[in-house]
This record gives structure tokens, C-alpha cells and sequence, in this order.
């Protein structure tokens, strides 16, 4: 089983100085297994049980009164609280029950689950897909074709790896827009997703995906907000010009997940992606999804679209900070161009780094630095700590 070291240790963090944490990320993802990890490591102070359950309905609903019950039995009261499987519900209940005085102070609950009100003010932790970083660097090529959901990361071979997640997509895209009051019938989920695939990296035709789905474009929009929800789809807004203005107007899309991603499209081998139209995408896809998996909270992200085109395809930018430039290539001799490059004098990038499959940090003349997707993610969280060469 793969550890989910850096989730582990960043809700241990949160748990420093906050009483609730809500954990959330798509169904697979991991999100029992960070549950049972993080009660092995407090030991007895913790205590895990499931929303649907008798004892975390108690928990929830009467926390106080659980743990006075709980305290009465063999074993130390425990002083943090897990409650795998809630939701939207499970939150309200918990909320309602601490505002009338129900748990004591120095008690701490973490609900693991999802569909989480997005307004709630409670501190959240996202969790996806296993990344790069928790796989290791000598993994990147099967991470990068499998993606990191765990069953098809581990899976015996390419093929069982892809009917995996082929399985999960029609799964959670059909409950998610069950959930989500979308009319929706067998066969759509599908077909939205891998229009979502095939505009990777650009902006989704919701009026296009409306006429082939037989919908209306406000339809279409919802169900996108809810894959982007359900943790399978990723929106990156352009980055505003300095009269305020975004070029283009419509954010670019991406499936979160690089296996997802080539599942949706047939491919089904490194054979089959390296000689397949979409190996640019993929790449830019996979390597954008690892460096956004690094970044702390607060940390804002974009790309920077011009008339002609996405001249970078990601800008990082944090109070106090110098912006950061990304652009990503499969080629060396592809880019990343002059429009790249002007785009990030106008931005005062502090840093600009050309991410390639086989890199080793050579400065080029246009004032890129040319790294693989590893040396990047370390880059990317040295400039999010002020960390500058």
C-alpha cells in the first residue's frame, strides 16, 4: 500500500492549530486509506469511524455526550476524532452540534469524505490522485501512462490498468451528476468527458458539447462544474492583462488525471502514446497537475493567453512574491518561443522554467531554465517558501 506521505503530513499540520478539518477529494482517490493512516499514527488518542455508522452518527450528532460514554470503557478518551464517509450532512450536523457547546475544547475532528458545501468556512484539505512526488521520480513514466488513482497505478498490466479507468469514469461522472439534479442519461458521461479530453488544454465548446449531447449549453456547464467538483476536471483561468482583461475569456481544461486521460482516448500503451497526436497534451496535462499538487495554500494559478494563443501555460503568483513563468514542452526545439518568454517580462517574472521529459536546469539565452518534471516540483515549492537562488 502507498503511503500518502505529504497529505498525511499536511493534515497534520492543519490539525496544529485547527479543531475541525474536512478532507475531500474524489471517490478512489485515497481518502480511507489517508483515514487509516492518520489513526495508526495517534495511536490510541485517535478514534476512526464510518459517517453511515451507528458510533459516527454519535459522534456527530452528539459529540460531547460520545465521548463522556466513550470515556467510561477500558480505553483513554480518544482526543481526535475521524469520521470517514461524511458529507454535506455529516458537516451541518457536526457544525450544529459544537455551536451548542457539544464536544469539549481540546477535541479535534477531521470528516474525510466529499460534496463538502463549498462555502463552508471550515479548513479543507484536497486530496487527489497519488502524485509524482509520492510515487517517486523512478516512476514517472508509468505514472505519467497509468495515472495515480491506486487501482490503476498498481495494476497488473497496461490493459487492466486502462478497464479500470474506464469503469471509474462512467462510475463517478454518472453518480456525480445523479448528485447534482442533471438529467442525464447512459452514455453521456462518456461522451462529455472525452470531449473534455479531446479539448485538453484549451477552452471547453459547451455550445458544441450541447448540440452533440442533445442538451442545453447551461446543462453542459453544470455537469463541467461538477466533474470539476467530483475532483476529475480542472479549470485554469487566464491570467488578467494589466487593463483587466482576460485573453482569451474562457479558462483552459484539463482532466486531472493522466490515466484518465488516455484511457478516454484509446491509448493504451508508452508505444501507443508516443506515437499518438496527444502526446503534447498528455505531457502538458500530467506535468501541470504534479507542480499545482505542490503548492501551499495561497498560492494563485493561471496561464497567460494572448490573441494568438496560450504563451504560458501556467504563471504562479503569491502576495509578496515575484510572479513565476512555466512553460511546458514534449521537445526541447519546441519552444518555448518568443511569445513565452515576452510574456514573462511583462508579468516581472522572478523565475522562468521550461519543463522538458529530460532535463538538467541549462539556462537558456531567453532567460528560461530547462528542468524535468521533478526538479520542477522542487523549484516550484522552493519559490512558494521565498526560496530564491
Amino acid at each position: 500500500m502507498l503511503i500518502q506521505r505529504r497529505a498525511l503530513s499536511e493534515l497534520l499540520k492543519l490539525l496544529e492549530s485547527e479543531h475541525i478539518v474536512l478532507v475531500e477529494g474524489p471517490p478512489r482517490c485515497g481518502l480511507s486509506t489517508l483515514a487509516a493512516q492518520l489513526a495508526r499514527a495517534e495511536g490510541p488518542r485517535a478514534l476512526l469511524a464510518e459517517a453511515a455508522s451507528p458510533l459516527g452518527r454519535a459522534l456527530l450528532a452528539e459529540p460531547g455526550q460520545a465521548l463522556r460514554e466513550l470515556g467510561r470503557g477500558a480505553r483513554p478518551t480518544p482526543r481526535l476524532l475521524l469520521v470517514d464517509g461524511a458529507g454535506a450532512a455529516e458537516e451541518a450536523s457536526l457544525r450544529a452540534s459544537l455551536a451548542a457547546g457539544g464536544a469539549e475544547g481540546a477535541c479535534r475532528f477531521v470528516l474525510f469524505g466529499r460534496a463538502f458545501p463549498a462555502d463552508s468556512p471550515l479548513p479543507r484539505l484536497a486530496l487527489g490522485p497519488l502524485s509524482l512526488a509520492e510515487v517517486g521520480p523512478a516512476a514517472r513514466t508509468s505514472h505519467w501512462l497509468r495515472g495515480g488513482f491506486p487501482e490503476a497505478f498498481g495494476a497488473p498490466s497496461e490493459a487492466a490498468a486502462a478497464a479500470w479507468l474506464a469503469r471509474y469514469a462512467d462510475s463517478i461522472s454518472e453518480e456525480r451528476f445523479a448528485a447534482a439534479g442533471l438529467p442525464w442519461a447512459p452514455g453521456r458521461s462518456r461522451a462529455l468527458l472525452s470531449m473534455i479530453a479531446e479539448a485538453q488544454g484549451g477552452p471547453l465548446n459547451e455550445n458544441g458539447a450541447a448540440r452533440s449531447l442533445g442538451l442545453s449549453r447551461p446543462t453542459v456547464a453544470r455537469a463541467a462544474a461538477a466533474l470539476e467538483r467530483a475532483g476529475l476536471v480542472r479549470f485554469l483561468p487566464s491570467l488578467r492583462s494589466p487593463e483587466g482583461r482576460r485573453l482569451p475569456r474562457a479558462p483552459a481544461v484539463y482532466l486531472r488525471d493522466s490515466g484518465l486521460y488516455h484511457a478516454l482516448l484509446g491509448i493504451l500503451g508508452m508505444e501507443a502514446l508516443l506515437g499518438s497526436a496527444r502526446l503534447a497534451a498528455s505531457w502538458e496535462g500530467y506535468v501541470l497537475g504534479q507542480l499545482l499538487a505542490a503548492l501551499p495554500p495561497g498560492v494563485a494559478a493561471a496561464r497567460r493567453a494572448g490573441r494568438s494563443g496560450t504563451a504560458l501555460e501556467l504563471v504562479l503568483s503569491r502576495p509578496g512574491l515575484a510572479p513565476a513563468a512555466v512553460s511546458v514542452r514534449w521537445a526541447r526545439g519546441g519552444g518555448p518561443g518568443r511569445a513565452a518568454a515576452e510574456a514573462a517580462r511583462e508579468i516581472g517574472a522572478a523565475q522562468a522554467w521550461l519543463v522538458l521529459p529530460e532535463a538538467e536546469g541549462r539556462e537558456r539565452e531567453d532567460g528560461f531554465v530547462e528542468l524535468g518534471v521533478a526538479a520542477a516540483i522542487e523549484r516550484v515549492e522552493r519559490w512558494a517558501l521565498g526560496d530564491f537562488e
